[in-house]
């Protein structure tokens, strides 16, 4: 996959056959009768379900898994009734992301890094991360979490944000194994000094005449060890292994499921962490624009931790 730099912003969209998209069963996972770790055979082919999804088409959508429908859907809407309050109201002012050095909180429309030159992303943001004491915020070197004054709001994100936490910690279990070492390999590499951000994101119906820099967000890809999405409508589209992009949504809410999609992102592709680069395909993704539909996104990425001298 090309850096994001090399990336082509104005490639044509095609539409992915639903049946080329892995829909992943994760109950096995959590269920708490029975340890997955005991059944070997199951976990074997859980396992190679999702090396062959990260091979071909390169993303997988997973369902039953530790995150409920009334999670998401409850996320969903404190997401929205934040998003609803005016930009430059107290709630909204008060997270403004400037006071948590860009990196926790509220982003404005526009704020988004042009990952395309001449781009303009068309998208507001709030981003949170693990919640922890004061004290351990600061002997990590973390910026803490910011909450607006909206009721249950903070208690209801950090209840989908636990969740998508627990099953992405179960994830890497899996991709430590289709990298050849023992299930707590990212894990361990992955502690509380290791972000892992969760983003609410609000792309606006957008009535703009049409235009190549008039975008959702541009083509880039994340640099994560992996990312967990979900969307309430159509514009996200990922580069599948044959190199077309194509939109995911269409299976979303597939048989009365609310699914949500995983990719592989670039740490997995770095030698430290296994040289995939040469077996798997590191997703990159864009968000178009869309003209007469609002459209709200959840995000997780997982990162490894820091190294000396290295950056967030």
């Amino acid at each position: 996959m090309p850096a994001t730099e090399h990336l082509d912003q104005n490639a044509a969209s095609e539409k992915l056959d639903r049946a080329r998209i892995p829909n992943i069963d994760l109950s096995a996972l959590f269920c708490e009768s029975r340890l997955l770790h005991d059944d070997l055979t199951t976990r074997d082919d859980l396992t190679t379900r999702v090396k062959t999804a990260c091979l071909d088409p390169g993303f997988f959508y997973i369902h039953n898994s530790c995150v409920d429908d009334a999670t998401i859907e409850a996320a969903l809407a404190a997401s929205k009734l934040f998003f609803d309050t005016p930009d430059s109201g107290p709630i909204k002012q008060s997270v403004h992301n400037r006071n948590a050095g860009g990196m926790k909180g509220w982003g404005p429309m526009f704020g988004e890094p042009a990952y395309q030159k001449g781009t303009i992303a068309h998208a507001e943001s709030f981003d949170i991360g693990q919640q922890l004491s004061d004290e351990s915020y600061r002997s990590l070197d973390i910026e803490p979490n910011i909450w607006p004054e909206l009721s249950g709001f903070k208690e209801t994100i950090l209840d989908y944000y636990q969740g998508i936490t627990r099953m992405g910690q179960a994830l890497g279990g899996i991709f430590s194994e289709i990298l050849g070492e023992d299930s707590g390999f990212i894990s361990d590499r992955s502690g509380e000094s290791a972000p892992r951000t969760m983003r609410l994101l609000h792309y606006p119906s957008n009535q703009a005449q049409t235009d190549p820099a008039n975008v959702g967000i541009a083509a880039h890809t994340d640099f994560e060890c992996f990312t967990i999405m979900h969307q309430t409508a159509a514009g996200l589209e990922l580069t599948e292994i044959r190199g077309d992009r194509v939109d995911p949504h269409e299976a979303v809410r597939g048989d009365g499921v609310l699914e949500l999609v995983v990719r592989a992102a670039s740490q997995l592709g770095r030698e430290d962490v296994g040289c995939l680069q040469h077996r798997w395909l590191l997703v990159a993704l864009r968000c178009v624009r869309i003209a007469r539909r609002e459209r709200r996104q959840r995000g997780a990425g997982w990162r490894r931790r820091r190294g000396a001298g290295e950056r967030a």
